[in-house]
């Protein structure tokens, strides 16, 4: 199994995952558990109504904008009766900056429904309540329509007759992070020239603004048009507020144009303005739409004022920004407001043309790989005069691994030469991109595609050409490389480009670079990247409109190929929480694997390091596989190809084959740390286009997660991330350098050959998600029992009588032992500190545990009282287990720190089971731990089987989930003495709690919980005791003691000296104190005066070894029974003494028994074993009773604590045996 929980726990969770609406596992106060809510620790203000026997509390709400986020407050409900009895109803106003339709939900401990949840005044009905109920309100927020500001909230609560009114507030904060930015088609441009400009606006915040952007023109320039287009009617939902055609405002798969009707010339000030108002800001607040843009062009129409040299303008903010509300400011120095854009044009008198290129690689300032289409070059160019234009674009054949002179067109001079073929080319384009251009078309400036022609040459000399006609568009155009040819020349034809009109495309391809080529180092090394050249020439008219041609180079750095391990992680419902009753449900983790190196000859096995935050698992099988089913497996490995063939040891990564496996490391911070592996031969390709088929689906659920934003990179942080972490499982595959993207863990557990070996830390590609756990909490404490007979009863799991749980047994059964399982959960998201809890062991007599007991009859659910006593076998002690340490701020594993205490007493002080935790027992006196005395630790116990309660208190403020087992051994007859016959006879355990939060309010005790058991008769385990033949027993020392009926008479023991009146007869031989004997009556003592003759056999005595052994015997005198007389005595008939003398023997002889102290001393025998007369079995035996299942249980109930209290003992005994052997004289003596 993967999860270090006990039998119990991991019963409760699969119970609880059952009962799913029914019950809420953690939270409510069901009846499965037993709970103290915990409030909320923050600093917000809150406002209390008093209704006569409860008293209604709610915080002002905190919250902020964003993805997921919300705002809360807490609702505190005490019920000064211990309980409430009816309903707690609460209406509460959502605030107005959220959502119209935003939806309350409650975290709560109680049971909780709600009446119009997404209404403008939902009211919550609380039922369950208890002394002190915490709950918390949630709206989710998002990003607009909610806005950062402090609305009102007006609230009511009404308990029976009594209702109220108060008011809170709510506070909504949120981030600004706009980016304003400007680029311009020109960097110089005469009087005549024509600039096209386009303007973004970039929203990336938790929140934005509503303004109006400006761009004022500059002297010389001349507004000359907007490229943006009428995008139609903006629609909103009044009831939401919501845009419902957001593609009206502007559509990123069009360039993010924005709607025309959002933008203005303003002719008297020269400046276009822009009209961001709340609709513009929701749309960019949808994912994908971050960004719009307006174009327009400008003409050059004289020069710029003064003594500038450039056109320079600026996209700045106009005054009058607010915040959403449209009326809240927003100063224009706030940080992540927009800094203005400016941009300039160098003004110039004549423009001769240019050309440029470039190489570009994967992203700027990197290379890209082999067979991954990232690498492209540019070319721009602008003519001087208007004319035709030529381009021819070459691509260099691979004659050199590194040039001498990168700028030279063609250049042949090889720093580095090849040694393979050098009339090969390796670069594939795929296809060609084309800005639009400013140029005028029927009289109008425009952005527009001029007509040309593209005709592609192979390396063998054959080509295709592919015509382009003239198109008005503001939008890029894409040619791809016809089918059939692999070009390595491509030229451009335009008839006419226009004057200053700034021409740009791209050439996107692919780098087929073999391995080969990066073997070609001349030291036998292989080669990090090879330079692949791109040499254009451009024809066009230069300022006299005669031909000019300019020639240039550019190439790109490509690496060798390699794989590209990478994972794509994603999450559905990242907020976890106790909702409105419903147990906190596991949220799905998506786990994708990829390969990013884009040549199917790549392949590597992939192995996942996952770090866990603390307070989540994963939920997977016993075998480590995810309990969630991988739907598109087949799709995955069929869009692999065939990897059987293509390399014949290996198979495709199969989702389905994953395993999860707990390691016994933690993170740093303490959260448990996974690995997913796949079969050794089990591979990941490089290619795949339908890779998203492999993901796999895993539940995470919470285990105890503080509440909190979990959003930190750091792994020491207690708030981390889910980050998984991916690389090669064989660390001889090599892989893509990912310098900034490792596993931040210790070398042991990075590159520990048991979890995987690597030459560098840097192997490892980091994702991570962001979790988020809503504030609640509950400190709880159960009880179970578990029999030693429950198995024939056909209970296979530990039981529980309250809080009853349908899914449980209420009672267990048991003949020898029963364990009773203290339960301690402290489950929610909030820890908690000073926890105490008390356990009322089983007793002769019923106690209330606690100010909220209830009588015995309701406790157990039966008229009779509790008569079985089972008792406690040795000390406790604390688990091994995970918990959060508040002040260490991180889980822990290992014991957690505690002092258990014993009484004997049964009603000890106790004063935090008070309803005030002031006084308890009331009128004791008890106002503190242990006022009275009656508690120890462990080391001063004296017996363990005397103590009657148990109290536990831990030292940390924690959270956590574990189990304390109580052993006990079953008692052999009932309180008073009588035989366990038949049915119905049972114990009872209780246990019961006090916490503090971790703010300081004490958090009440409420009703225990209950474990109960019930014996089982089983005639050979307790046979029926004998009843003494004589009204007193004066040597009896506890109930239910009973001398034993004899197996076997004894052979008549040797005679003994004559003695004086006042000595005692020698005592027989005792049986060993491990093995249970028959027990011997001991010889009849003669007259003082003679010496007493052998005896005859007589009934024995029994052992002192098995003293609470009942006898099977019907209680009748002996002289009944058959068997020979004792000579010398007289058996005629009337009362005798004979019978209360027989029990004072043994305790007489207890000093000789070694073994037999119950704080583990041994008491050496007065007399050798060896020495003392053996005992002779007769001839006629009598039923054998089954071997005493308890020897510790049998004897401490007679067993004096101390060697002394032994002796003593035994001295008194022998003196009522010397003055009953007088009597007996005497006796005897009148008769004669």
């Amino acid at each position: 199994m993967f999860h270090n929980t006990s039998s119990v726990s991991r019963h409760r969770s699969r119970i609880m995952r059952r009962a799913g609406a029914a019950v809420m596992a953690v939270v409510l106060f069901t009846a499965a558990q037993q709970q103290a809510g915990v409030p909320r620790s923050y600093a917000a203000d809150t406002h209390s109504v008093n209704l006569g026997e409860a008293t209604v509390t709610l915080s002002d709400a905190t919250g902020e904008t964003g993805t997921g986020t919300v705002v809360q407050s807490e609702l505190t409900i005490t019920c000064t009766q211990g309980s409430c009895d009816d309903p707690v109803t609460v209406q509460v106003q959502r605030p107005d900056n959220i959502a119209p339709d935003a939806e309350l939900s409650v975290a709560s401990e109680a049971e909780a429904t709600i009446k119009d949840p997404q209404s403008a005044n939902p009211t919550i009905t609380f039922t369950k309540l208890i002394n002190h109920n915490v709950m918390t309100l949630t709206w989710p927020v998002n990003d607009n329509p909610s806005f950062p500001g402090t609305r009102p909230i007006l609230w009511s609560a009404a308990y029976k007759d009594q209702k109220q009114s108060s008011e809170a507030t709510s506070t909504i904060t949120g981030k600004l992070d706009n980016v304003l930015a400007k680029s311009n088609s020109e960097y110089q441009a005469t009087i005549g020239s024509y600039i096209f400009y386009d303007l973004t606006y970039r929203r990336s915040g938790t929140t934005g603004v509503i303004g109006t952007l400006t761009d004022k023109l500059p002297e010389g320039l001349e507004f000359v048009r907007f490229l943006n287009t009428d995008r139609g009617e903006v629609n909103v939902d009044p009831a939401t507020r919501r845009v419902t055609n957001p593609k009206a405002v502007f559509d990123r798969d069009e360039e993010a144009i924005l709607n025309s009707r959002y933008i203005s010339f303003d002719k008297a000030n020269n400046e276009i303005r822009i009209d961001v108002d709340t609709n513009v800001d929701q749309v960019l607040s949808m994912r994908g739409n971050e960004r719009f843009r307006v174009r327009y062009i400008a003409k050059v129409v004289g020069k710029p004022a003064g003594d500038a040299k450039s056109y320079v303008n600026t996209l700045q903010w106009a005054d009058g920004v607010t915040q959403l509300d449209g009326t809240t400011p927003v100063p224009a120095d706030t940080e992540g407001l927009g800094k203005p854009a400016t941009s300039d044009v160098l003004a110039s008198d004549k423009l001769n043309g240019y050309v440029r290129k470039n190489g570009w690689g994967e992203q700027e300032g990197k290379s890209p790989s082999p067979n991954n289409g990232s690498g492209l070059y540019t070319v721009g160019l602008r003519p001087a005069a208007t004319g035709p234009v030529d381009i021819v674009d070459e691509l260099r054949p691979q004659y050199c691994l590194e040039w001498t002179d990168t700028t030279a067109y063609k250049s042949q001079e090889c720093e580095q030469g090849a040694s393979f073929d050098n009339n090969k080319v390796f670069f594939e384009p795929t296809v060609l991109v084309f800005d639009a251009v400013t140029m005028e078309v029927n009289g109008e400036i425009t952005r527009a595609h001029p007509a040309a022609r593209i005709t592609f040459t192979a390396a063998d000399g054959s080509s295709q050409t592919v015509s382009l006609e003239e198109e008005v568009t503001t939008q890029n155009r894409e040619l791809a490389v016809p089918n059939g040819i692999k070009p390595v020349k491509i030229e451009v034809h335009m008839d006419e480009l226009q004057q200053n009109a700034g021409f740009r495309f791209r050439m996107e391809g692919v780098p087929h670079l073999p391995a080969e080529v990066f073997a070609a180092d001349a030291s036998g090394a292989s080669r990090e990247t090879v330079q692949v050249f791109n040499d254009l020439s451009a024809t066009f008219p230069d300022s006299t409109g005669q031909p000019n041609t300019l020639e240039t180079t550019a190439y790109i750095q490509v690496r060798q190929s390699v794989n590209a391990p990478e994972l794509r992680l994603e999450i559905t419902d990242n907020r976890f929480g106790a909702v409105n009753g419903q147990e906190p449900a596991p949220a799905k983790v998506s786990v994708r694997p990829v390969n990013l190196s884009d040549s199917p000859e790549d392949i590597y096995s992939p192995f996942i390091v996952a770090a866990v935050p603390p307070g989540f698992t994963f939920d997977v099988d016993s075998e480590g596989k995810s309990v969630l089913p991988v739907a598109t497996a087949a799709q995955c490995i069929e869009a692999q190809g065939n990897v059987d063939q293509d390399f014949p040891s290996n198979v495709a990564y199969d989702p389905r084959e994953v395993t999860f496996t707990k390691l016994d490391t933690t993170t740093p911070n303490g959260g448990e740390l996974w690995t997913l592996t796949v079969p050794s031969n089990m591979v990941m390709r490089g290619n795949v286009v339908e890779n998203f088929n492999c993901r796999l689906n895993v539940p995470l659920k919470t285990v105890g997660a503080i509440a909190g934003n979990y959003k930190q990179e750091s792994l020491s942080d207690p708030l981390s991330q889910l980050s998984m972490f991916i690389t090669a499982a064989d660390p001889q595959t090599v892989i893509v350098d990912k310098p900034d993207t490792y596993l931040q863990l210790s070398n042991e557990l990075t590159c520990d050959d048991a979890l995987v070996s690597c030459d560098t830390e840097k192997r490892y590609y980091r994702a991570g998600v962001d979790l988020f756990v809503d504030r609640y909490s509950s400190a709880n404490v159960n009880k179970f029992a578990t029999g030693d007979k429950d198995e024939k009863k056909n209970i296979t799991e530990p039981t529980q009588k309250f809080p009853t749980d349908g899914n449980r047994e209420p009672t267990s059964f048991a003949s020898k032992d029963v364990t009773f399982t203290l339960n301690v959960a402290v489950n929610g998201s909030i820890p908690v500190k000073d926890y105490v809890l008390y356990d009322a062991l089983p007793a002769a007599d019923w106690v209330a545990l606690n100010a909220e007991s209830v009588d015995q009859a309701k406790t157990t659910g039966r008229d009779s009282a509790p008569d079985l006593v089972p008792t406690l076998k040795g000390k406790l002690d604390l688990p091994e287990t995970r918990y959060f340490d508040k002040q260490q701020n991180r889980w822990v594993s290992g014991k957690i720190p505690g002092t258990i205490y014993y009484s004997t007493d049964m009603n000890p002080c106790r004063p935090e089971m008070g309803n005030e935790a002031t006084e308890y027992p009331a009128n004791s006196g008890c106002t503190e731990f242990n006022s009275n005395n009656d508690w120890v630790t462990e080391d001063q116990v004296e017996d363990f089987a005397d103590v009657k309660y148990l109290r536990i208190a831990f030292d940390p403020t924690f959270t956590g989930n574990f189990d304390i087992p109580v052993p006990m051994a079953m008692p052999t007859t009932t309180v008073d003495g009588k035989a366990i016959t038949g049915e119905g006879h049972y114990a009872v355990n209780r246990i019961a709690s006090r916490a503090t939060s971790e703010d300081g309010t004490p958090l009440s005790t409420i009703r225990p919980a209950v474990a109960m058991v019930e014996a089982v008769y089983d005639s050979t385990v307790t046979p029926e005791p004998t009843e003494p033949t004589e009204p007193t027993k004066p040597t009896e020392p506890t109930e239910p003691t009973k001398p034993t009926e004899p197996t076997e008479p004894t052979e008549p023991t040797e005679p003994t000296e004559p003695t004086e009146p006042t000595e005692p007869t020698e005592p027989t031989n005792p049986t060993e104190p491990t093995t249970p004997t028959e027990p011997t009556e001991p010889t009849e003592p003669t007259d003082p005066t003679e010496p007493t003759k052998p005896a005859e056999p007589t009934e024995p005595e029994p052992s002192p070894t098995t003293p609470t052994t009942p006898n099977t015997d019907d209680g009748e005198n002996t002289k009944d029974k058959p068997g020979k007389e004792t000579p010398g005595s007289s058996n005629t008939g009337g009362s005798s003494i004979i019978p209360w003398l027989v029990p004072l023997i043994p305790i007489a002889i207890i000093p000789l028994l070694p073994g037999l102290s119950s704080n583990g001393s041994s008491v050496p025998p007065l007399v050798p074993a060896t020495q003392l007369p053996a005992v002779v079995p007769a001839p006629t035996p009598a039923p054998v009773p089954a071997e005493n299942p308890h020897p510790e249980a049998a004897k401490t109930p007679v067993l004096a604590v101390t060697g002394a209290d032994v002796t003593g003992l035994a001295l008194g005994s022998l003196a009522l045996l010397l003055a009953g052997l007088v009597l007996l004289a005497r006796s005897r003596r009148r008769q004669l």
